[in-house]
Parts: C-alpha cells; sequence; structure tokens
C-alpha cells in the first residue's frame, strides 16, 4: 500500500517508517510503500482525491457532524459511483473495482517465538529502545 508519510501511516523519525498501523498492516500481509518526504508528487491520484474532497466538504467546515458526514457520505457516493476518472479511461471507480478474494482476519493470532528470540515492543511512534531490554 503506497502511502504519504504522515500519521497514522508513516513517521519519518522511525525506524523504516513504520507507525503501529504499519505493523499491523504487515500482520495482515499487506507491505506498506512511502513516498519520499516532501514529495507528494510521488502519490498525485491521492493528493488530487484529497484536493477535491476539501473542496466539496472541508471548506467551509458544516456547523455539526452529522452535517458534515452527510457532505462527505455525498461526495464518497459521487467520487466512486458517478464521476468518471481519466485516470480509469473515464469510467467510475465503482464500475472497475474488484472485492478482494482475501479472508480479512477478525483478530490477527498470537506469534509464537522459541525462548532464544527476544521480543521488543514497538512504541506509539513506530520506534524501539534496544537498550532498555539488554
Amino acid at each position: 500500500m503506497h502511502t504519504e508519510n504522515g500519521s497514522p501511516f508513516g513517521n519519518i523519525t522511525a525506524i523504516q517508517r513504520f507507525t503501529r498501523l504499519s505493523y499491523w498492516f504487515i500482520e495482515l500481509g499487506i507491505m506498506p510503500v512511502f513516498s519520499d518526504p516532501s514529495h507528494p508528487e510521488q502519490n498525485g491520484r491521492h493528493e488530487r482525491m484529497h484536493r477535491d474532497l476539501k473542496a466539496a466538504c472541508a471548506k467551509p467546515l458544516a456547523y455539526d457532524l452529522k452535517v458534515q458526514q452527510r457532505l462527505l457520505n455525498r461526495f464518497v457516493k459521487e467520487y466512486n459511483r458517478v464521476r468518471p476518472h481519466e485516470a480509469l479511461d473515464i469510467k467510475t471507480p465503482a464500475s472497475v473495482y474488484n472485492f478482494s478474494t482475501r479472508p480479512f482476519p477478525e483478530k490477527i493470532p498470537n506469534f509464537d517465538y522459541s525462548p532464544e528470540i527476544r521480543v521488543l515492543k514497538v512504541a506509539k511512534n513506530g520506534t524501539m529502545r534496544w537498550e532498555a531490554y539488554n
């Protein structure tokens, strides 16, 4: 999955930029791939979607959460089902989307490590402290 470097996807100060969410993706068999820091053009389609989302839903913000949610729902429906996209040969995302056949586990099983392997906890920012366990 190609993502940006910001929270919750990445942390440029963490080991390989991984966060708790990144590690969860890896446990599910999804490998995070990050754009280079300060290079939004590497994920241009995503940035364009954010620009359209902000124009439709966030500028200006609605006066309460119910109205804000309705604006968001309307945007999602239009973006996925009504508006054609150049990158999809003027088709809608809903018309070309295929559901994944990969099962999604409700709970990730615990890993069993042999006793000689040291298990470290990953902090919220994606870092580990080696010296704390020596």
